[in-house]
């Protein structure tokens, strides 16, 4: 066996840690993302016949969907994500940060940030607008 061999997994456990924190980050990123694809994917024939009206928007570190004068904005950076409920014109955040001892994002009352922290700040954001408009 070479050095090289030897050399290798000593270094990855050398950074362990912080290959871990960087994995961590990158597959919530990754997960804040394809929730919102999921949403522009599904709802892309509506997009094309809204007129301005539904619009989800995905960029590197922010992330958008807006259904009339409501909005869900998520921004992300490596120590904090950021949600952001809008309706009509008001609205209110919540902030999760991240935790290197539990390699999570945590939030209020030590929620930890998952999808379905995303699920219910949707449900929050345009549940009630949306049955009105159902009525």
């Amino acid at each position: 066996m070479s050095f090289k061999d030897e050399f290798i997994p000593k270094v990855h456990e050398v950074f362990k840690e912080e290959l871990t924190i960087s994995r961590t980050i990158d597959e919530t990123f990754s997960m804040i993302r394809n929730y919102f694809l999921d949403l522009e994917n599904r709802l892309r024939d509506v997009s094309e016949v809204a007129q301005k009206k539904y619009e989800v928007d995905i960029q590197d570190y922010f992330c958008k969907v807006r259904l009339f004068n409501n909005r869900l904005e998520v921004k992300f950076s490596n120590k904090k994500i950021e949600i952001e409920n809008i309706h009509k014109r008001s609205g209110y955040g919540h902030e999760f940060y991240f935790n290197e001892n539990t390699y999570s994002f945590i939030g209020p009352d030590e929620k930890v940030f998952d999808e379905s922290v995303l699920d219910s700040f949707l449900k929050e954001t345009f549940e009630a607008s949306i049955s009105s408009l159902l009525r």
